[in-house]
């Protein structure tokens, strides 16, 4: 017997495109894998990580959103983790990966570090508005301003 609703489901999209194209592309010791074939694998990790425009996608999502991309890296696993790029946190006996692109900016951003059993979590990307909630004392700054003039 199944539940009937009174109203129609929601939150259903079709047909939608995203505000960025993103891609992230894997490599071990300078040969290209899929993220299925890297899984277990060892040695040198390279892992490509591009975000750029969506033109095919229509509003100013682009030019109004942040993007927030993390990446988590198990330190048992991973190690010389090198991402100039990121800010990058202690988390457990992970290090986690943060990149925050600004709205109406791309990145390309390199991710490197020696892998044993490669294996990682996915990459959560999320789309925020910008919002700098901060308050500023301008009273020396407009004092500044009538003194230089």
């Amino acid at each position: 017997m199944g539940i009937s609703l009174p109203f129609p489901p929601q939150g259903e999209l079709t047909d939608v495109e995203i505000p960025w194209d993103i891609s992230l592309s894997y490599y071990l010791d300078g040969k290209e894998f899929s993220a299925d074939e890297i899984a277990g694998k060892s040695g040198k990790l390279e892992i490509r990580f591009h975000v750029m425009e969506n033109t095919a996608c229509s509003g100013s999502f682009f030019d109004d959103y942040a993007l927030q991309a993390s990446f988590t890296l198990d330190t048992e696993q991973c190690n010389n983790i090198s991402a100039p790029d990121a800010t990058i946190v202690n988390v457990g006996s992970s290090k986690q990966l943060t990149y925050t692109i600004l709205p109406g900016e791309g990145i390309d951003a390199v991710v490197t570090a020696d892998v044993d059993d490669f294996e990682m979590s996915a990459v959560s990307m999320n789309g925020i508005h910008l919002n700098l909630n901060m308050e500023i004392d301008d009273t020396e700054l407009d004092r500044k301003s009538t003194r230089q003039n």
